[in-house]
């Protein structure tokens, strides 16, 4: 187990007297809205694990469109800019007011929109602007969408100080599509607060409070139903393994499609809708899958190996970063429900195989994907920064 940074204030105790003597750094985190997706999620998550003997995080949102529950769980100073468009210009008067009267030392922005923006105010406030990329490549579906990439990339390039990428894959990626000088971007992978998730002690106990079957096996996916994610071939996977459920947890603009294209298999399939209790429901279950297009670094995965199981997800971007092939999970090509199918029924067929890589995931997740490992490599970039 990875040793973890302490938390000095949740325990109430005062700072070291090396870290006491130093004020707080002021972090503004800039992001788009608290809606539930993994830039949100991760977010909220290293809020909560700061510590405040180091760090006075403040977080603003450029609008509340599509909030989620995540809100609730912020638990630090929040504004909020009710932007209409890209660089609204009453939105964008009020982040110079907020970052001149909070003494903001760093702006921290986290996806697309909170970027342009913060790389904008940097040109009236002179303050530091770091970004998290969570996606390993751009929405290109329409010019709108092209000219956002275009601004974000030119943006990035002329006012952002230190660009964090959640793996290698999306770091390397980046750097062969544009000219950011190798030094500029960082890799911190993504951690999860591991003490959240746990492999249950009795799985139909937990079936139980969830009102799901105790005589088939369980596969799992979780994710916003949204292009790329793989919702599709997850369905069409469960059409060949007629033995399991299959629980599809999230929601999304898809999701009346996939209902649709899930027809006929309503005793198969259950569309759970967006929910809290994840790490429950990932307790109850045999397998996960994530079979996307493309992937940063999903923390669904961690999330998984963190609750003892064996998840089977695409050969794409991050994922080979978090997944041992044959080791913690199964690596198969992307857009393949046959490979997906098979290797569902592999791990079914072979329970003593399923338990050994659930338990391989579990010892590896602790070691790399620990919160406490991304609080402190957060922490001590801010800090290199503003000295």
């Amino acid at each position: 187990m990875v040793a973890r940074q302490k938390d000095w204030t949740s325990e109430g105790k005062s700072a070291p007297r090396s870290l006491a003597n130093k004020p707080p750094i002021r972090v503004l985190y800039l992001i788009d809205a608290m809606r539930m997706g993994g830039a949100e999620r991760i977010t909220v998550a290293l809020l909560r694990h700061l510590d405040r003997s180091r760090i006075t995080p403040i977080i603003c949102t450029l609008n509340k469109k599509d909030e989620s529950p995540l809100v609730e769980q912020l638990g630090v100073k929040r504004y909020d800019l009710e932007a209409k468009r890209l660089l609204d210009p009453n939105a964008f008067r009020r982040l110079i007011e907020i970052i001149r009267q909070e003494r903001i030392d760093v702006i921290h922005a986290q996806l697309q929109d909170a970027t342009i923006f913060a790389a904008a105010a940097k040109r009236f406030t002179r303050v530091p602007v770091v970004v998290t990329r969570h996606l390993i490549d751009d929405d290109r579906k329409n010019w709108r969408r092209r000219m956002r990439n275009r601004l974000e990339q030119f943006t990035i390039h002329q006012s952002v100080e230190k660009m964090i990428t959640v793996s290698d894959a999306a770091k390397y990626n980046y750097l062969e599509k544009t000219n950011l000088p190798h030094h500029r971007i960082e890799t911190i992978y993504n951690g999860i607060h591991l003490d959240n998730f746990k492999p249950a002690d009795n799985k139909n106990t937990v079936r139980q409070s969830l009102h799901l079957p105790h005589d088939k096996p369980i596969v799992t996916m979780v994710g916003v139903m949204r292009p790329g994610k793989g919702h599709a071939v997850c369905i069409e996977a469960a059409r060949r393994v007629p033995e399991t459920r299959f629980l599809l947890v999230g929601d999304g603009e898809l999701r009346p499609e996939l209902e649709q294209q899930a027809q006929g298999l309503e005793d198969r399939i259950h569309f759970l809708g967006q929910r809290m209790d994840i790490p429950d429901i990932l307790s109850a279950s045999d397998i996960f899958v994530l079979p996307s297009d493309m992937e940063a670094l999903p923390t669904v995965l961690i999330e998984a190996g963190a609750s003892g199981l064996p998840s089977i997800a695409s050969h794409v971007g991050g994922i080979p970063e978090i997944i041992q092939d044959g080791e913690t999970g199964v690596i198969i090509p992307p857009r393949d429900p046959d490979a997906l199918a098979s290797a569902i029924k592999d791990l079914i067929h072979n329970p003593e195989k399923a338990n050994r890589m659930g338990q391989q995931a579990y010892r590896h997740v602790h070691e790399r994907f620990d919160l406490f490992q991304q609080v402190t490599a957060t922490l001590n970039l801010y800090e290199r920064l503003i000295n």
